[in-house]
C-alpha cells in the first residue's frame, strides 16, 4: 500500500511539474506576442465613428432638447400673451378652475368677472387666473 501512495505521489507531482512547464512557456509566448502587436496597435489609432465623438453626442441632445421642449414653451407662452392682450370688457372667459364668466373691468394685473348673471356677482381675479377666452357656442348647454 505504501509502494501505491509512493507512486501516485510521484506521479501527481510529476504532472503538477508538467502542467507548470506549460503554463510558463504559454505565458512567455503570449508576452512576447503582446510585445510584437504593441507597436502596430499603437501607431495605428482608432478613430472613433461621428457619433462616438462625445461633442457630437451633446450638440444632438442638446438641440433634441430644444426642439421637444424649448420651442413649444415659446410657442405657448406667445398665444397666451396674445390671448391676454386681446382681451376687452364682454369677452366671456373660463378660469382655470374652470368658472365661466364674463370680463366687467380689466386692471393692470387683474380682471373683474361676473359669474352670474341674475344676481350680477362679481368676483376680482389675477389675470394668471385665466385659461382661455370661450365663444357663446361653447358655454350654452346642449338643448335637447
Amino acid at each position: 500500500m505504501k509502494k501505491y501512495f509512493a507512486f501516485v505521489s510521484t506521479l501527481l507531482l510529476s504532472a503538477l511539474a508538467w502542467a507548470d512547464e506549460v503554463a510558463t512557456e504559454t505565458a512567455a509566448a503570449v508576452d512576447t506576442a503582446a510585445a510584437e502587436a504593441a507597436p502596430a496597435a499603437e501607431g495605428a489609432v482608432k478613430q472613433p465613428g461621428l457619433f462616438g465623438n462625445p461633442l457630437i453626442m451633446m450638440l444632438i441632445l442638446l438641440a433634441a432638447m430644444y426642439f421637444l421642449m424649448i420651442a413649444p414653451q415659446r410657442k405657448q407662452k406667445k398665444q397666451r400673451e396674445q390671448m391676454m392682450a386681446a382681451l376687452k370688457e364682454g369677452d366671456r372667459i373660463m378660469t382655470q378652475s374652470g368658472v365661466y364668466g364674463t370680463i366687467k373691468k380689466i386692471k393692470e394685473e387683474s380682471i373683474r368677472l361676473q359669474i352670474d348673471d341674475q344676481t350680477k356677482t362679481t368676483i376680482e381675479l389675477s389675470k394668471n387666473a385665466i385659461a382661455m377666452v370661450v365663444k357663446e357656442e361653447e358655454t350654452k348647454p346642449a338643448e335637447k
